[in-house]
């Protein structure tokens, strides 16, 4: 068999499966069309003989995959913008919660509440203290937690310890750190223990957030010192925590001490970290109980050396 040959014998095995392959697509596309109308009417696929009538099998693969594509990175968005939603909703019904609470156990403290006791009180403190600890030992386990845990270490140990060399003090009631973190960190971790709720570890990570901080408004999040430098995704939802004025850092520490350390996790803090500065674009509520003076005090037996020790110098 010489080259002619051969390459006819070629161009008719391939005209053969190109025309068996359009009979199949055919027989497909109307078996669809009468299931999914609409479905091909948007997005450019009812019309079959467009592409099938086109001999040259690359154009109408390019037309096919852009079509595809687009149809892909509508339906992404689409997605995306439902889970957007669905999480800002869990934020807002987290934060709704919160503010609902009766005063000696609320912890978010804003114009239209009374003062929080639960940030000071002993029982409030310890409620706290375990919501976190049953939060690492339910989800630590999974790495996809390890950046939120790792974050949430990294924030109060800044707020312990200012950067060196910053000329900050941790006693500094106007000392504020803010976290600021991408939504999808909680909302993209599909992480569910029970395989029956999906939202349960957005639910539980939020409700230990507002355990002891407050969400930040966008008036908040103004200037300020970059502590760590990262980048972030403008396209995707931010939200800045900060912690709650009657917070302690005789609490902070003792929450510390329930935390993985980040020795012991396998990713990065997330976010970024920023001091937050008394400047004509922000309005600070300084840290009223930054030395735990508004703590009551803890029962002798159950005081932490480190702790209290710590705090007393």
């Amino acid at each position: 068999v010489n080259e002619n040959d051969r390459q006819q014998l070629n161009n008719s095995i391939c005209n053969n499966l190109h025309r068996n392959s359009l009979i199949n697509l055919r027989n497909e596309h109307d078996l669809c069309s009468k299931r999914h109308l609409d479905l091909l009417k948007e997005c450019g696929l009812l019309e079959l003989e467009e592409f099938t009538n086109n001999i040259n099998a690359t154009h109408i693969l390019q037309k096919y995959v852009k079509v595809r594509d687009d149809m892909r990175g509508q339906a992404h968005k689409l997605a995306m913008k439902h889970r957007h939603s669905s999480f800002f909703e869990l934020l807002s019904r987290a934060e709704n919660d919160c503010l609902v609470y009766h005063e000696e156990t609320c912890t978010l403290s804003t114009a239209e509440t009374t003062t929080s006791s639960h940030a000071t009180t002993v029982n409030g403190i310890k409620a706290t203290i375990s919501k976190i600890e049953n939060f690492v030992r339910k989800y630590q386990s999974n790495l996809g937690t390890h950046s939120f845990l790792a974050g949430l270490h990294r924030f109060i140990h800044l707020q312990l310890h200012p950067k060196p060399g910053s000329n900050l003090r941790s006693n500094d009631p106007s000392y504020i750190i803010q976290w600021t973190i991408r939504c999808t960190v909680l909302s993209e971790a599909h992480i569910s223990c029970d395989g029956s709720d999906d939202h349960a570890y957005v639910r539980d990570a939020l409700n230990v957030l507002f355990s002891l901080m407050i969400l930040s408004k966008k008036e908040d999040i103004e200037g300020g010192t970059n502590i760590v430098d990262a980048q972030e995704n403008s396209s995707e939802p931010l939200i800045s925590f900060e912690f709650h004025k009657l917070v302690s850092n005789a609490t902070l520490r003792r929450i510390l001490n329930v935390l993985p350390r980040p020795k012991n996790l396998d990713a990065k803090a997330t976010g970024t970290f920023v001091v937050l500065g008394q400047t004509e674009n922000e309005s600070l509520v300084s840290r009223e109980n930054i030395d735990g003076h508004l703590d009551e005090p803890w029962p002798l037996f159950e005081m932490d050396f480190r702790v209290d020790f710590c705090t007393l110098l």
